[in-house]
């Protein structure tokens, strides 16, 4: 048994040194393959931080505050029926409106990056009353 064994050590050799080369080409690639997702798990949460930083700076932004201010001069003074901007809410009613008026002035606020938490318009007689609510 002795002279077997000696007679096939380099075969056994080269066996057992394939099962461990044949191992870790395979712990290789699984290894790769974690990386790999790693790294775009780790893009696309750096993209949303930034996306989210950018966001803040936008809504944060005392333009933003100055911006809404300025759109009350879009609509007549007379129709301003009250313009309460806090700092990160502002509460707008507008009376007396005709429907250009109403929908150029919507249609400014709505380009802005401003949330509506509420929005109610009325038709009393020929005009237009709007109280809007929105964040940011």
């Amino acid at each position: 048994m002795e002279v077997n064994l000696k007679r096939y050590a380099n075969e056994a050799i080269v066996i057992v040194s394939i099962v461990f080369l044949v191992g870790a080409i395979i712990y290789r690639h699984g290894a790769v393959n974690s990386l790999h997702e790693s790294r775009a798990e780790f893009d696309m949460a750096s993209k949303e931080i930034k996306e989210t930083i950018s966001l803040r700076k936008l809504w944060s932004s005392k333009g933003l505050r100055r911006k809404i201010k300025s759109l009350g001069a879009t609509v007549s003074p007379s129709s301003v029926k009250s313009m309460v901007i806090d700092r990160n809410k502002a509460k707008i009613v507008l009376t007396g409106l005709s429907g250009r008026e109403l929908n150029s002035f919507l249609g400014k606020l709505a380009g802005m990056p401003v949330v509506f938490r509420r929005l109610d318009i009325r038709l009393e007689g020929e005009k237009y009353r709007m109280e809007c609510i929105c964040g940011w």
